[in-house]
Formats: C-alpha cells, structure tokens, sequence
C-alpha cells in the first residue's frame, strides 16, 4: 500500500483518516509548514480564472469543412508502414 501525503491550507479542528487506511496500524505526523510554501494556484488566482472563463463567449461555430470525397484508408496498408 502507498502512503498518502496531503497538504492541508488551512486546518480544520479535525482531520479525517482516508477510508483505505482505517483499521490499521499507521503513523500520523503533523508538520507545520512554513508561510512562505503557497500552493502554486492561491484562491485568488482561481477566483480570477473562474470569472474569467465566466465572461469568455464561446467560439463562433466555423464554416470549416473537409472534403472527404474519394478519401480511402487502408489500415492494412497503414500498419506495414
């Protein structure tokens, strides 16, 4: 079985066991780490990236086609490349 490592920005009164480790003889370490380790994404960062995908239109439907008249795929020919 793989350890489970997990950060925790902002620590609750308690933290739950994941399931997969329950009834069992584990380790728990609580290590504070220091202020300057941020996640690489803050809550402001993703607050801004959400309201940016919010006022983003989507893309206009293109009038691009592919014309696939007389277009043959050989797989057998393909593969022996």
């Amino acid at each position: 079985m793989q350890p489970v490592r997990q950060i925790i920005y902002d620590a609750p009164d308690m933290v739950s066991v994941p399931p997969e480790l329950r009834h069992q003889r584990i380790e728990v370490i609580f290590w504070p780490l220091e202020e300057s380790v941020n996640p690489v994404f803050s809550d402001n960062i993703i607050n801004d990236l959400r309201t940016l995908l919010a006022e983003t239109k989507p893309a206009e439907p293109s009038d691009f086609r592919l014309d696939l008249t007389g277009f043959h795929f050989d797989r057998e020919e393909a593969n022996a490349r």
